[in-house]
């Protein structure tokens, strides 16, 4: 289930305009994060996470410093 959801999530976040739509995409991305086990897949959650400090880097300062903050293991 997690899965499938998961498969969903990267739909429609590959269907989004890049710059347009990067409320969206944050949320879509926070929404994956979730369901992905830091501890089990670490590097895919680090993408996740690393893709949502970008986009929240102009939206969000606050955001993205916290997203970075917890790649480095400092959250």
């Amino acid at each position: 289930m997690m899965q499938r959801r998961l498969q969903s999530l990267l739909a429609e976040l590959a269907a989004l305009g890049k710059q347009r739509d990067a409320e969206r995409a944050r949320g879509l991305l926070a929404g994956a994060e979730q369901l992905l086990d830091r501890a089990a897949e670490p590097r895919r959650w680090a993408a996740f996470r690393s893709r949502y400090a970008s986009l929240s880097e102009e939206v969000d300062p606050p955001a993205a410093a916290a997203a970075y903050r917890a790649l480095d293991g400092r959250e």
